[in-house]
């Protein structure tokens, strides 16, 4: 199969990466497969200390649309503890995926026996879940793992041989295999990088939650309730189905906000609320540097190194150095990790949390969750193989008598791992208007606001 971008320059998935471009020796048959593997944890009640960590492996040859639907995913198993040695519960799949990635497998169905290989190409998660499979800590002298010191760009040593000059302890068990590229192996997740730890503290910034400091970011506590009222009731006219996240009021309910929800908060309010509430309270002239570390942060999809670099020298000069975390560090390596890996979007970790809640809703047993766990993984898997058990006997029909109109299968099971019902459509009345017709509310000014912004320079006027 053709995996890579017709156009030369464009990146549109992970084989568009210069990692996928120099290991492409790896795959030599059309149906060798790349996959890739998400970690994580959660807490399979909303009451109580048991957590929970899941290990979701993504087959990266299937288009982004199907790859990520639950009955297109492979859980490989959930631990019902936080294990001291990560190393040992995957003995397993790391003896699995050596045996893969050399002998392959063989697949016999309907359509025929195919023999392939397949090789990892990726692991990831958020920086806690990592730093256990590579044997590091965020809190070490040398707390990044892709870089030995913030300042220096040269990547750190791949891990190999393990590295306790920068805080690695010793080698990863990845090292191991065939397609293992270095601290690139590990992504960078967006989803918990931007969403649930950057967004988030921008948040804290505006809010003035870090005690007995203060920044030009912190907002007056009417301001913020400003912000967050008119978020709150502007919701009912702003379409669900465009938004990936809701918008929530962040002034009384920010421990409601998810991961999707905080990079909605970035994208669309900082550079318009929350810019406008500075600008009130700072002046215009004092707030725009604030505005524009604010607006090169914003241009996350962008591989601009200039953006990060803006942010990063803002943050450096201006604030004081207990707000400034790992991941606000990690911010910088987004560039090349685009570079090597494709776009963000692409190797996200979001597709956990399909796999998450399907498993929150099912597991019941406080007393034994981990058995609990492990017989709905079972039961899936078996719907799974009955299912494809029915579409072999269907192509075997097709094959004896074209003219045999389709017979459709049903389990008859109401079950969200085998109901694949699209999102409901929303229908909203149809409105012919134009900027104009909002004279009232000065749209016109906030809109050429908004875009100046976006692009400093004189093309808006």
């Amino acid at each position: 199969m053709e995996r890579e971008s017709e156009e030369d320059g464009v990146r549109e998935d992970i084989f568009d990466g210069n990692v996928y471009k120099k290991q492409k020796s790896l795959f030599k048959g059309d149906m060798d497969i790349a996959i890739s593997l998400y970690i994580d944890g959660f807490a399979p009640f909303n009451k109580g200390k048991t957590s929970m960590t899941i290990f979701n492996i993504i087959l990266l040859n299937l288009s982004p649309k199907e790859r990520y639907k639950n009955e297109n995913m492979i859980q490989v198993c959930v631990l019902p503890v936080k294990p001291k040695s990560m190393d040992n519960f995957l003995e397993p799949l790391f003896i699995e995926l050596c045996k893969l990635q050399t002998a392959g497998l063989e697949v016999r169905c309907g359509a025929g026996v195919f023999r392939l290989n397949v090789h990892l190409m990726l692991t990831s998660g958020d920086i806690v879940a990592i730093q256990e499979l590579i044997h590091h800590s965020y809190r070490a002298l040398y707390g990044c793992r892709i870089c030995p010191v913030k300042t220096i760009k040269a990547l750190s040593p791949e891990g190999v041989d393990g590295a306790p000059e920068f805080s690695i302890k010793k080698k990863t068990k990845f090292a191991e295999l065939d397609s293992f590229h270095g601290a690139s192996f590990f992504g960078l997740d967006e989803m918990h990088l931007i969403g649930t730890n950057v967004s988030k503290h921008i948040w804290e910034m505006v809010s003035g939650s870090f005690k007995n400091t203060t920044t030009m970011f912190e907002l007056s506590n009417a301001a913020r309730q400003v912000i967050g009222s008119s978020v709150e009731t502007s919701t009912s006219t702003i379409p669900s189905s465009i938004f990936e996240g809701d918008f929530r009021n962040y002034h009384t309910k920010p421990g409601n906000m998810r991961a999707v929800d905080w990079t909605c908060f970035l994208m669309f309010v900082v550079p318009t609320m929350v810019c406008d509430m500075l600008e009130l309270q700072l002046g215009t002239e004092q707030a725009e540097d604030v505005i524009d570390a604010l607006a090169s942060l914003m241009e996350r999809y962008k591989i601009l190194l200039d953006s990060f670099i803006k942010w990063h020298q803002y943050m450096h000069d201006v604030i004081p150095i207990n707000m400034y975390s790992s991941n606000m560090h990690y911010l910088q390596h987004i560039p090349e990790m685009v570079r090597l890996l494709g776009p963000l979007r692409c190797f996200s970790a979001r597709s956990m949390e399909h796999a998450i809640g399907f498993l929150k809703k099912r597991i019941k047993s406080q007393k034994n969750p981990g058995v609990n766990a492990g017989n709905i993984l079972r039961r899936q898997q078996a719907c799974r193989y009955y299912s494809s058990l029915l579409e072999d006997r269907q192509v075997l029909e097709e094959n004896v008598n074209n003219n045999t109109p389709l017979t459709a299968y049903s389990l008859g099971v109401m079950d969200e791992e085998i109901d694949n019902t699209p999102n409901d459509i929303e229908l909203w009345d149809h409105s012919e208007c134009e900027v104009d017709d909002y004279s009232d509310v000065n749209l016109r000014h906030y809109l050429v606001k908004f875009w100046r912004r976006k692009f400093p320079d004189d093309r808006i006027g």
